[in-house]
């Protein structure tokens, strides 16, 4: 039969050699693994995402004026999610001052690993529908309104919260208006 036997059986030089090559090539398999483990970047993990989908604002004469930002809120976790709190921070429109503080009317539960719509929507004061028509008269088709939101709940016994720190830009519609950004 040919190849090795075992035990191998080889004088005291020769094993050393053995040994020491197999340490060598071990010890510079771990090296090269760790440098490629920690060049890898860690991938950011979110609990809840909050991304806007789209605005609606209604200045049309005879209504209450109203402003409405849809979000999509997806909950990652593997516990249903409850949303106490969705907040648009502001609407910005090129030439109106910044809507703020629109927030979720009513309560939602994500299940795990799920996703769905959010509105958050409020009453225009006059002053700010009366902005929002004036500034509906430069604004082109195509473009876009700034915001900024932030989203807090509770899965599985602990608080979540959504918090990008960044402005997003959402495209919508200006009813009352013959333009849509």
């Amino acid at each position: 039969m040919t190849g090795l036997n075992w035990p191998l059986t080889l004088s005291g030089g020769e094993s050393l050699a053995v040994i020491a090559t197999a340490v060598v090539s071990l010890g510079a398999n771990a090296v090269q693994w760790m440098r490629k483990r920690k060049a890898r970047p860690k991938p950011l993990r979110y609990n809840l995402e909050l991304i806007p989908i789209s605005f609606g604002i209604n200045v049309n004469a005879g209504t209450v004026p109203t402003v409405a930002l849809t979000l999509r809120a997806i909950n990652y976790t593997n516990h249903a999610l409850r949303l106490d709190e969705v907040r648009v921070r502001f609407l910005q429109i090129t030439g109106a001052a910044p809507l703020n503080e629109i927030t979720v009317v009513d309560s939602y539960v994500i299940e795990p690993k799920q996703s769905r719509e959010v509105i958050c929507r409020r009453n225009l004061i006059d002053e700010e529908a009366r902005q929002v028509r004036r500034a509906t008269v430069t604004l082109r088709q195509g473009d876009a309104a700034g915001t900024m939101f932030l989203g807090r709940g509770v899965a599985g016994g602990r608080s979540i919260c959504y918090c990008p720190g960044a402005t997003f830009a959402v495209h919508g519609t200006i009813e009352g208006a013959t333009t849509t950004v």
